[in-house]
């Protein structure tokens, strides 16, 4: 990324600012995160997301469908928030993928939060990859350490990578702490899928996603894959969408 310029009011040029964490056993205790200023025109790669994609990612840009409505106001008012859990599911092709992307490049421009987009089976993958490193335990610390700090993760597609020891061992162990986050008012858990939680979750993931503190809602609508976008011709000078976030 792109560090800020020697006048940058927030980090004075060095690009990076440090976090008040407040206990030593936090996972980010000491480290340094990118300036939000230099964010705002820096597309962050570590949103799961190509920059090339995001232009079509904008809410403006979807049919207003009563699902997509829905989404919209639901993870806005989730990212004002700023913790909590919410499971969407519905049939394919209502939208649900755009809507969580869109989410997260607005909670990462507009809100400065650390967001990642990942799929389930994404993300199993990342974390089973680990083990393919010299001490892959600790590897694989490390790298759930990782998706435990964000302010906001999105899973999509939960239920493609269940049938494995790995994939429910794993899962489990992102979900428990996640779940101490959420609950502690730390950070945002957003999973999406084409089936109800029950059908995809063990007993043990159900049992907290299903809290009553958090939302489960159901999708509803016939699809619009091939109607989703707006008829709107984006110039090559247009200024992207997320940078004029505020």
């Amino acid at each position: 990324m792109t560090p800020c310029g020697p006048d940058c009011p927030v980090c004075g040029g060095m690009g990076f600012i440090r976090r008040p964490y407040t206990s030593i056993h936090d996972p980010n205790f000491g480290k340094l995160d990118p300036c939000p200023e230099g964010l705002k025109t820096t597309w962050d790669t570590l949103l799961g997301i190509e920059e090339a994609e995001s232009q079509f990612l904008d809410w403006s840009r979807f049919k207003r469908s009563q699902a997509m409505i829905l989404m919209q106001s639901t993870l806005t008012d989730l990212i004002t928030l700023g913790y909590g859990w919410l499971y969407l599911w519905g049939e394919p092709g209502l939208g649900k993928t755009v809507a969580v992307k869109t989410a997260a490049i607005e909670a990462r421009y507009k809100f400065n939060k650390q967001a990642r987009y990942l799929t389930h089976s994404g993300m199993i993958n990342f974390l089973r990859s680990s083990y393919d490193e010299e001490n892959g335990q600790s590897a694989y610390t490390r790298r759930l350490d990782s998706l435990v700090s964000l302010d906001l993760l999105i899973i999509d597609e939960v239920g493609r990578d269940r049938h494995t020891d790995f994939g429910i061992s794993a899962f489990s162990d992102l979900l428990d702490r996640r779940y101490v986050s959420a609950i502690t008012q730390r950070s945002i858990t957003v999973f999406v899928s084409n089936f109800p939680p029950a059908k995809v979750l063990d007993a043990y993931q159900l049992d907290r996603v299903l809290d009553t503190r958090f939302k489960v809602i159901q999708l509803q609508g016939s699809s619009m894959r091939l109607a989703l976008l707006e008829n709107k011709k984006i110039s090559n000078q247009e200024v992207p969408w997320w940078q004029n976030l505020q």
